[in-house]
């Protein structure tokens, strides 16, 4: 039996083994002051390292074997004084850092029987212990961390049907065998959330997997990323659910995989807009909006550089709107090329989406060789259809055999005659350009003969835009978005193979090869457009690394080279991205030209003589057959580093690409140049492109040229802050086509930024940034008709075409200070951004009684809040953006004394110990104010502005305490005011402006040896609501309210609470005066049995008395509790048992009758939960 350290003297030895354990992190317990008097205090651990406990009440520190006791074997602590309950008892201490069991022993020693006994006694044998793996067995299994739980429950009202409901959630790790770990997450409870994509790392809490590592074998089952990269044609990244298992021997890996995919996998190309941070819509294959992006699963890159996810980096994405907005870090500009790789799901899947993969990889065999196969296939299952597994129609087969590869082609009818008054459509026969056409016109809901579906085909495709949600209008033939069909969706069977080899020649010099293959059957119900379903691709490369030159026997300097040579055919199709990003801008490739073809050779090589000097360059040809497009690329480069001179950087590039239709030259030029000197580091760029495009039949000349300047200056340590400031110059040019040669002026852009970080300190952190950019266009342009823009810039793939003089605001402040003493903090944050805005709908969806939060009042003709309802509110955003500058700022004081001096003072040193405040104000800002400094410098009078303010709101919020630590009594004055304006909405009827303006002061006392808590309250609101479109609901309410809180305690197992409250309202509105008042019981008791058992009974009692009404109007939801005249009845019966300290049984039951309502609702539950 191992001697264990509680209560047992410690030798030198162990001493100086506790001193070194010091140095392990401690841990912290909080102990309320409600549990202090339960004696011995548990803690979480066992085996406490010995004197490392630090037991504090506030300030003071508790003397072991004076004020407390511990064991340190059993973690427990006894107190040997009763401890004042004023604030938590804090306990830190350390433990041992690995695992002991309580006993340790060879053999045990067992009695045969009680009754078994001999003349010498009782008998005892001695049981071997058990084998040395059986025992490591165990051991990893009771270091197996568990934690979920289990849920079974019934649910049965008046209103529903009987309901079992069943929940499962369970979460393993650790180790189950030598060298062997379990990490794991359970549960058979489906939720449909999306994590919100404003942070870095996501936290998805719908993943359920089982993952098992080892040296050599590991797997994972259920939820999972797969990611394939180091691939030129083989990178793959899928989010699966499913089984994946992984080899791992020597340098060898291999992987099969076998899963359902979530989504379709598809990128979007795009230019940024000029004063707009996002968002920016994201759309399907076949030009849909209605999409959800999958989690994490977006790489966006601007002007090919990868961003960052995260409100304090790059971007944040809307998952469930495929929407993704830029933050203050990245400014976006007309100039930026965006690329968004992601997978999605639409409404219209159809088929469940399957993968196989099977991989092997090898590295470095026998020092020279390494080799990569990839084996993949993706398929739509057609015997897995996801729509209630309802099978195909004889018409929507006939259309998918006849759509070859034409998604748009499979389409069926939208439109369903249901009779007259059953629909919301009419059908319209009209004349569109002298041709006979039948259109569908909104009659209004269930004034029609059709219900028509519409289906989104993309901008340019449709002949119907949406206005709102069932609301749709025709624009013209190919002027919409969408169509009055149904696309049936088309099932698609992808397989690839990808082989590379890799040889390592000699130490700097190496060859790799790479051939793939693919088969893609876009649709396989139909035969047609098969013949371009096969497709190859083949790179070859070979590098020498930076390898030491000689001539003579004497180094002359380092060289690189690289050689690369690549075939692709159009038909060649592989799971991820096809093409890199900045493809087109690295080959000066029209956007249309973008297939998959390529036969390319690259080579690139530098020369460094000495370690201040670099030359490189790089030559590339490109040449695309089946269009007729060859395209050659050279460029070059100079670095100067190191040197008593600046650090300087020269290069230039020419890319020229002929094709059957024009020629064109692009050419680019780039200069650096910064030297650090003592904190500062002055910097400067100039960058120049010029890309004209000579149409080969009419030798008209187009195209573009730009001019851009840089200067920065960063400067360390000036005035406690690093700074960084810059200014950019840009000019931009188009070629005139109507004179050769000529170039016309088309914008003149300025940029300011400054950006500054506070340097450490103890008290005060912030950081700052502001950017300012004004591009302004010239008169010509501004005034050119649109007809008229694609003469001067027919391809505007790479600038835009909006030539309208705009203005980006971004800035960012944040401060933060705390004085030394802790008694006082600081908050103030201001951001102003640049963005569009969409107008928005609010669409209340039925989702059944008592599991809204809405409720629909026939008497007020408008939905309500009701926690009880049968409603939810969803803002759908509309296809009409407006262009607003968003402004938030915040400033936060607290002030709150840590604890009051015993020594004597005067009266206002007694009062700024006990007062204690805090203060809030927020404003919130989405205008299209044109003077932008009214909006930086907290114009008030700009601001609500129902003609430039689509949303606003003030938030004024003050609590002041006195006496707030001192718990016999207190007093609190709290003042809530919010004033909000709302004109976001496409109805008028949901646009308003609302005041509320809360009072209160609340006086708590307690008595009757502390087991009585009393609280006076009285409370002053003013409710004001104007809605513009519908007087009716305007409003002017002026209330008052007494109210008394009761809470009595006479022992542990009984507690009684009252709450009573009497409200006075008048709605001083003159066109709909009305007065009001109230009574309201919150009568509740609860009775507990230590640890066992709870019950918890309530009754909410409410009644409205209506005093004047002249105009005879329906209370409105803002007086009266919501509630209407007469008594309303609101009662919760709850009882918890708990078998064991892991498992709970709870019964509840809730009615609900109101005034006015035809009948009483009744709600009883069932549950039984189990914690492990």
């Amino acid at each position: 039996m191992l001697l264990l350290w509680g209560g047992w003297p410690i030798s030198a030895q162990e001493q100086g083994f506790s001193r070194i354990l010091l140095e392990i992190s401690p841990d912290t317990v909080l102990i309320p002051p409600d549990s202090l008097h339960r004696s011995p205090l548990k803690l979480p651990h066992r085996f406490i390292v010995p004197s490392s406990e630090v037991l504090q009440l506030r300030a003071f520190k508790l003397l072991r074997n004076i004020d407390y006791r511990i064991d340190y074997r059993e973690g427990t602590v006894q107190l040997l004084k009763t401890l004042p309950p004023v604030d938590s008892l804090r306990i830190i201490y350390r433990r041992y850092p690995f695992p002991l069991l309580t006993d340790y022993f060879h053999r045990e020693l067992q009695p045969i029987s009680s009754t078994d006994t001999t003349a010498e006694g009782p008998t005892r044998i001695a049981r071997e212990a058990r084998p040395r793996f059986l025992e490591q067995i165990d051991t990893y299994q009771s270091n197996l961390r568990k934690s979920g739980s289990i849920v079974r429950g019934i649910q049965i009202g008046s209103n529903q049907d009987l309901t079992l409901n069943s929940g499962l959630n369970l979460q393993l790790s650790g180790k189950i065998a030598p060298d062997v770990e379990l990490v794991a997450a359970l549960t058979d409870e489906s939720t449909p959330i999306q994590p919100e994509g404003n942070t870095q790392n996501l936290r998805e809490v719908d993943k359920v997997f089982v993952k098992i590592l080892s040296p050599y074998v590991g797997g994972t089952i259920g939820d999972f990323n797969i990611t394939y990269q180091k691939s030129l044609f083989g990178n793959l990244q899928r989010k699966l659910q499913g089984v994946t298992a992984e080899n791992r021997f020597r340098n060898t890996r291999q992987q099969i995989t076998f899963g359902t995919s979530r989504g379709f996998f598809h990128t979007n190309r795009f230019l940024g807009q000029e004063g707009n941070q996002g968002p920016y819509q994201l759309t399907g294959r076949n030009g849909e909006r209605d999409i959800i992006v999958l989690a994490g699963t977006e790489r966006v890159y601007v002007d090919g550089q990868l961003q960052v996810r995260g409100e304090n980096n790059d971007y944040v994405i809307d998952y469930s709107q495929a929407q993704i907005t830029f933050t203050n870090k990245r400014l976006i500009t007309s100039e930026n090329r965006i690329e968004v790789d992601f997978e999605y799901t639409n409404a219209f899947q159809r088929y469940g989406r399957n993968f196989l993969g099977a991989s092997s990889r090898g590295e470095n065999l026998g020092r020279r060789l390494t080799y990569d196969v990839r084996l993949f296939r993706e398929w739509d299952d057609t015997r897995n259809l996801l729509e209630d597994n309802a099978p195909l129609t004889p018409e929507e087969q006939a259309a998918l055999q006849a759509a070859g590869d034409d998604p748009f082609q499979a389409a069926v009818s939208g439109a369903d005659s249901v009779g007259p008054g059953k629909g919301n459509y009419v059908k319209v026969d009209t004349l569109i350009d002298g041709q006979p056409m039948t259109i569908f016109r909104f009659a209004g809901f269930n004034q029609g003969d059709f219900r028509v579906r519409f289906t989104n085909v993309g901008a340019g495709r449709g002949d119907y835009r949406r206005k709102r949600t069932a609301v749709f209008e025709f624009v013209g033939k190919g002027r919409g978005d969408y169509l009055p069909v149904r696309l049936v969706p088309l099932a698609g069977d992808k397989r690839l193979g990808n082989m590379g080899l890799g040889l390592q020649l000699t130490r700097t010099w190496s060859v790799k090869g790479e051939v793939a293959v693919s088969d893609f059957d876009r649709n396989v119900f139909s035969s047609l457009d098969d013949g371009d379903n096969q497709g190859r691709a083949f790179q070859f490369s070979t590098t020498l690394q930076d390898t030491a030159l000689r001539l003579f026997g004497r180094r002359v300097g380092d060289a690189f080279f690289t050689l690369r040579w690549t075939r692709q055919d159009s038909a060649f199709s592989p799971l991820d991205r096809p093409l890199q990003p900045e493809y087109a801008y690295k080959w000066n490739l029209q956007q249309n030209l973008l297939n998959n073809e390529e036969s390319s050779i690259e080579a690139r090589a530098s020369y460094r003589p000495t370690r201040f000097l670099r030359i490189s360059g790089n030559f590339g040809s490109l040449d695309k057959k089946s269009f007729g497009i060859t395209s050659r690329r050279r460029s070059g480069q100079v670095e100067l580093m190191r040197t008593v001179l600046p650090t300087l950087t020269l290069g230039g590039e020419q890319v020229t690409t002929d094709t059957r239709f024009d020629r064109s030259d692009w050419r680019r030029w780039q200069v650096t140049a910064f030297r650090r000197l003592w904190r500062l580091t002055p910097r400067y760029s100039l960058r120049q492109e010029d890309r004209t495009v000579e149409n080969a039949s009419t030798g008209a000349l187009t195209g573009f040229r730009f001019r851009e300047n840089v200067a920065g200056l960063e400067m360390d340590r000036l005035l406690g802050m690093h700074w960084r400031l810059q200014m950019e110059h840009r000019v931009d040019f188009l070629y005139d086509p109507r004179q050769r040669d000529r170039l016309r002026r088309l914008s003149t852009t300025r940029t300011y930024e400054a950006r500054g970080d506070l340097l450490s300190r103890k008290n005060l952190q912030g950081r700052f940034s502001l950017i300012f950019r004004n591009k302004d266009f010239t008169p010509f342009f501004e005034k050119l008709p649109s007809d008229s823009m694609p003469i001067y810039q027919p391809d505007a793939q790479f600038q835009d075409t909006s030539w309208e003089d705009r203005q980006s605001h971004l800035a960012n402040v944040e401060l933060q200070y705390r004085n030394s003493g802790g008694s006082f903090s600081a908050r103030w944050n201001y951001e102003v951004a640049s963005e569009l805005q969409a107008i928005r709908e609010q669409v209340y969806l039925p989702v059944g009684e008592n599991r809204g939060n809405f409720r629909f009042d026939s008497t007020l003709s408008e939905y309500v809040p009701d926690p009880q309802g049968d409603f939810i509110l969803i803002l759908r955003p509309t296809d009409d953006f407006r262009s607003v500058i968003r402004l938030e700022t915040s400033l936060q004081v607290q002030y709150r004394p840590r604890s009051t001096s015993k020594t004597p003072g005067g009266f206002w040193k007694s009062l700024g110990e006990r007062l204690s405040l805090i203060s809030f104000i927020k404003l919130e800002e989405q205008t299209r104010e044109q003077n932008i400094l009214d909006i930086y410098l907290l114009n008030l009078s700009k601001f609500h502005t129902p003609g430039t303010t689509l949303r606003g709101s003030y938030t004024l919020n003050q609590d002041i305490y006195y006496n707030e630590r001192n718990p016999i009594w207190g007093i609190l004055l709290r003042s809530r005011y919010r004033d909000d304006i709302f004109n976001q909405f496409i109805d008028a009827g949901n646009n308003e402006s609302r005041i509320v303006w809360e009072r209160s002061i609340e006086l708590r006392r307690r008595v009757w040896r502390r087991k009585l808590n009393l609280t006076g309250i009285y409370r002053h609101t003013l409710n004001k609501r104007w809605v513009a479109a519908l007087p009716d609901r305007n409003r002017n309410v002026l209330s008052q309210a007494f109210g008394l809180r009761a809470n009595l305690r006479p022992n542990f197992r009984w507690q009684f609470q009252l709450e009573t409250e009497r409200g006075l309202e008048l709605d001083r509105n003159p066109r709909n005066r009305l007065r009001v008042n109230y009574w309201e019981a919150k009568p509740r008791i609860s009775y507990s049995v230590g640890g066992k058992a709870r019950a918890t009974a309530d009754l909410t009692f409410i009644r409205v008395e209506q005093v004047e009404n002249p105009f005879n109007r329906p209370i409105p939801f803002e007086m009266g509790k919501g509630k209407k005249v007469g008594n309303s009845w609101l009662w919760n019966f709850r009882f918890d048992y708990f078998v064991s300290t892991n498992v709970t049984i709870n019964v509840s039951y809730t009615g609900r009758k109101d005034a006015g309502a035809l009948r009483t609702i009744h709600l009883g539950r069932a549950e039984v939960r189990a914690f492990f």
